[in-house]
């Protein structure tokens, strides 16, 4: 039989074994596995890896912060991930208080259909401003599920974003509602407000100061808390960013005891400890992140 290509004699990496074969691609699907393949077009892979796409379930591309625009937008970042491997990513819609959650999609998808040369998709962003004064979020809910947000990011800090506990648990209950995946940025915030407030204070304001005005109990305090919603409301969750060793204990714990959570963390919570913060000017500001970067035992 003969593919419309085959990839000759890579290692072939699968989900459950290694091995050096021909891949043959019928279409846009891999249709076969094996030796002696043969394809309208061949590439020679001898040496290399073949392995599956990747995918990026976290990016912010075209972000606007109060500090400006993240610096890829869909196309440069889009064109970069496919350099690295990456075929899919899933950015963010962030609905303005009053705006419903399909305008906001609708807004997003047109700064990025046309420029993304890879698949994307969207977690859609309820924030505790939209569920305290718009009651009809909660009906936009499945409206944005049929729409292709089958993710919602939820935050427990941040001014606009954050949401306290009677509103997260309303956001977990129709996030189950629809079956979607709960996305979630931990940590708690009134407590790292007045920790900063008190640093700011005493003018302890230089870059050392920064993991200790959101020490690793607020984000392992604001797992746990999630995790606690999410088992009651039967949701499932992802806790993004995870820096310290508390918070990956308590999703261990959660997972071991049946809870579908999952958790992701950084590259530079894996390579760094917070002796970056004892840089010099300008370079320590460079690793200012939320949740901080942790000591080497994730404390």
């Amino acid at each position: 039989m003969s593919y419309d290509l085959v990839i000759r004699r890579g290692r072939v990496i699968t989900a459950t074994h290694e091995l050096t074969a021909d891949v043959a691609v019928a279409g846009e699907k891999i249709a076969a596995i094996g030796h002696g393949l043969t394809g309208r077009r061949t590439l020679d892979a001898d040496g290399l890896y073949v392995l599956p796409g990747a995918v990026d379930g976290h990016v912010h591309l075209s972000l606007h912060t109060a500090y400006g625009r993240t610096a890829d937008d869909f196309y440069q970042g889009s064109v970069a991930a496919a350099h690295g491997g990456v075929t899919s990513f899933v950015d963010f819609v962030d609905p303005r208080p009053e705006q419903s959650l399909l305008q906001a999609l609708a807004e997003r998808r047109a700064e990025a259909d046309g420029r993304v040369v890879i698949d994307y998709g969207l977690h859609m962003t309820l924030t505790g401003p939209m569920i305290a004064t718009r009651p009809a979020w909660r009906d936009e809910v499945p409206l944005a599920r049929q729409a292709g947000c089958y993710s919602f990011k939820l935050y427990t800090a941040y001014p606009g974003y954050y949401l306290p506990d009677d509103a997260l648990l309303q956001a977990l209950e129709a996030v189950a509602a629809v079956d979607g995946l709960a996305v979630v940025h931990a940590e708690n915030w009134p407590v790292i407000q007045t920790l900063t407030r008190r640093f700011v204070a005493a003018g302890q304001v230089e870059p050392r100061w920064h993991p200790h005005s959101r020490p690793a109990i607020t984000e392992g305090e604001a797992v746990n808390r999630v995790l606690a919603l999410a088992r009651l409301t039967g949701a499932r969750v992802l806790i993004f960013h995870i820096s310290c060793a508390e918070a990956s204990h308590a999703l261990a714990l959660a997972r071991a005891g049946g809870q579908i959570a999952f958790g992701e963390t950084c590259p530079h919570y894996l390579v760094l400890d917070d002796s970056a913060y004892l840089r010099p000017r300008p370079e320590a500001l460079r690793f200012l992140c939320q949740p901080p970067i942790r000591d080497q035992l994730g404390q």
